[in-house]
């Protein structure tokens, strides 16, 4: 299933991501509950607009999963 990526800039996930990335040291006093609301209400608002789009979403010209979605969904 073809899921969203909503990411601020991320083009890599690099070393410098990985040091900061699901850490033993996480817990819940340190998210930022403002900024995760935002980001949820975002992440579900573009969701719905693309399942409520009169045009089905289609895998970019020559990417990796271009194949597997034709022969799924038959694109």
């Amino acid at each position: 299933i073809p899921s969203l990526s909503l990411s601020p800039g991320l083009n890599a996930f690099d070393a410098e991501i990985s040091k900061y990335y699901h850490q033993v040291t996480d817990n819940p006093e340190t998210v930022n509950m403002t900024y995760f609301h935002r980001y949820s209400k975002a992440f579900a608002h573009l969701a719905r607009l693309i399942a409520n789009h009169h045009q089905v979403p289609k895998w970019i010209a020559g990417d990796k999963y271009e194949s597997v979605g034709a022969e799924l969904y038959g694109q």
